[in-house]
């Protein structure tokens, strides 16, 4: 085309309506800074543009208006999507006078943002995001802040570039900066307090984890933490300490947190409920929604931009069950599930409701912002006291009961009942026993035993001693006996409980066992904190050797019962019976020793023989 006079017109007209439409791109809606004012969110007052071919900061300033689209919802959220999102506007000072102004896009979880200020024809750049490190922001602060000093009456115009892998959410907001400071102020006295609660549960359900070993408790602590880091990762707290020096660190921590969440959530709603045993069915579909975040955290190296809204998006179900299951077993009765369903229901709507604004399902306001930590912070409180004050009461029961039981029984009623019971016991089992079999083999020696301490119980001990010495009786060897009592054992009891008690007697048998252990020799219980031990082929000073050595043993011992620490001493009474006596003078040896150990008042062994005392 020939350069003629006409053309060249036109073509200056065209190249001054491009010159007079640039500054139009640039401008943008309108933002007024009042003298009065302390912050706006910018929200409803700005434009975006969806820039899907990642065109750079000249071309963007040089697009057309109608590219742009005007916002005019209260909350910027667009999801979760790869795309960089561009904002304009302009802010101008119409106050009286000179402002500091700061820009905050309060969700610290952002991996990039660029903010273009354009005054009197040139621009400048400022970053924040976690793509770039910490030192280099304009203001060091865990969300994003950028400051805009506008003289009196002058303007400039504001291009913000944003890019994450994350959900992008945008909350903008302009604030005066003593007011903004201010506010922040208070906002960090309100995480403090936060998390001091967070960690005075922690620390509390540690030490009940210790004393109770639930496994519904593990599962409470793991919600605990998971849901205490993550809200720590997404407020942006720690980030000049930890994220800003391990920035992979910052994304992994928020997927392992939210993995651990969800299963944390399923695993203390199975055992809570006792699901596993008392409903299969339960049990199955609660895995089927809680097990799949397995795979999030196996995924993440691979398809790490995707596993965030999987998992965001598993909560929803995963709630939703676990409310189900609680309340459905709450219904039948349960006081556990009557607690867990009122713990859990301001939690797991407060993750339903961020797992919404996430998808843009809901708008972002205060109630989806504030009702996850709200809600946790009510669900490790009401639960930890419940758990707590739920074990107290099963404690205070099973005491009652204990206690009710010996209250029943006069003094040495127990003790009489209890060799009624096991004499007639064995009658019965004896009628049964004259076919020989192996069968009744094991049900004699079960008879013969003493169901504390696994020794030998006192009817046996009668039933050898009395006609057992005829083996004696006919190769003609003595038999000597001892019967030891351990001392002030009443005191173990009243000290550390009656399951304490058990404990330590078994521990002592043990011992006694250790010393006492040929083929022939015999160690049954006598009855309470008493032990008799028939050694054949042993007497006088020999016999005293071995009461020695248990006694040694014994004192020397510290038994570790119900968690307690517990050091015992015993007494011990000697005497050795000829193959020549009768059972009676047998038994009337017995009763001496029995009456040493029952009148001694110091720790001691002694050989006692009839008429000695």
């Amino acid at each position: 085309m020939l350069a003629t006079p006409r053309n060249i017109v036109v073509y200056s007209i065209l190249a001054l309506c491009l010159l007079v439409a640039a500054p139009t791109s640039i401008a943008g809606p309108n933002v007024s800074a009042q003298s009065d004012f302390d912050n706006l969110n910018l929200a409803p007052l700005i434009e975006y543009h969806v820039d899907s071919s990642n065109k750079n900061h000249q071309r963007i300033t040089s697009l057309p208006d109608d590219v742009w689209v005007h916002s005019e919802v209260s909350n910027l959220a667009f999801g979760f999507t790869s795309a960089t999102i561009w904002f304009r506007f302009q802010v101008t000072n119409q106050s009286s006078a000179n402002e500091e102004l700061l820009l905050q896009m309060a969700y610290a979880r952002f991996d990039s943002i660029g903010v273009y200020l354009h005054r009197d024809g040139d621009f400048s750049v400022l970053r924040s995001g976690s793509d770039h490190a910490f030192d280099k922001r304009a203001i060091a602060h865990r969300n994003h802040l950028f400051p805009i000093d506008l003289d009196q009456g002058e303007s400039a115009s504001v291009f913000i570039r944003a890019r994450t892998s994350g959900a992008f959410n945008f909350p903008l907001s302009l604030w005066n900066k003593e007011p903004f400071y201010e506010n922040d102020q208070n906002l960090q006295l309100l995480h403090g307090a936060y998390f001091g609660v967070w960690l005075l549960v922690v620390i509390f359900n540690v030490v009940l984890y210790s004393a109770i070993r639930h496994k519904a408790l593990a599962g409470f602590l793991g919600i605990i933490f998971s849901i205490g880091m993550y809200q720590i990762t997404t407020l942006g707290i720690g980030i000049t300490q930890i994220w800003d020096r391990y920035p992979d660190l910052y994304d992994i921590m928020i997927v392992l947190s939210l993995s651990l969440a969800i299963l944390s959530l399923g695993w203390l709603c199975e055992h809570l409920l006792n699901l596993k045993e008392d409903n299969p069915i339960r049990s199955r579909v609660l895995h089927a929604v809680t097990y799949p975040a397995i795979l999030g955290i196996i995924a993440y190296p691979i398809f790490a931009t995707g596993v965030f809204p999987f998992l965001l998006a598993l909560t929803i179900p995963a709630s939703c069950v676990v409310m189900t299951l609680s309340i459905r077993s709450a219904i039948q009765g349960n006081r556990l599930g009557l607690y867990s369903s009122i713990a859990f229901s301001t939690l797991l709507i407060g993750l339903v409701l961020r797992a919404l604004n996430r998808f843009e399902v809901i708008p972002n306001n205060f109630l989806t912002e504030h009702a996850l930590p709200t809600g946790f912070i009510e669900m490790i409180v009401t639960l930890s006291f419940s758990i707590a004050a739920e074990y107290r009461r099963q404690s205070k029961l099973q005491q009652k009961e204990i206690l009710l039981a010996q209250e029943s029984l006069e003094p040495g009623q127990a003790s009489s009942d209890l060799e009624h019971m096991v004499s007639e016991r064995t009658v019965e089992l004896e009628d049964t026993l004259a076919e020989p079999s192996q069968v009744n083999e094991t049900l004699r020696e079960i008879n013969t035993m003493d169901a504390v301490t696994g020794i030998k119980n006192r009817h046996y001990f009668e039933e050898v001693f009395r006609g057992g010495g005829g083996g004696a009786s006919r190769e003609q060897y003595p038999v000597s006996v001892l019967l030891m009592d351990i001392d002030h054992f009443k005191k173990v009891n009243d000290n550390y409980g009656h399951l304490a008690g058990d404990e330590c007697l078994r521990a002592v048998a043990n011992t006694i066992s250790t010393t006492i252990k040929r083929p022939a020799d015999i160690l049954a219980r006598y009855g309470g904190e008493e032990f008799v031990a028939v050694l054949p082929y042993i007497e006088n000073d020999n016999a005293m050797s071995f009461a020695n050595q248990i006694r040694e043993r014994i004192e020397a011992s510290t038994y570790i019962a119900d968690g307690h620490e517990i050091n015992v001493t015993m007494s011990i009474g000697v005497c050795t019976v000829t193959p020549t006596e009768t059972d009676e003078q047998k038994m009337s040896s017995l009763r001496q020793i029995l009456l040493f150990t029952k009148q001694r008042t110091r720790v001691e062994t002694k050989y006692v023989t009839r008429g000695s005392l």
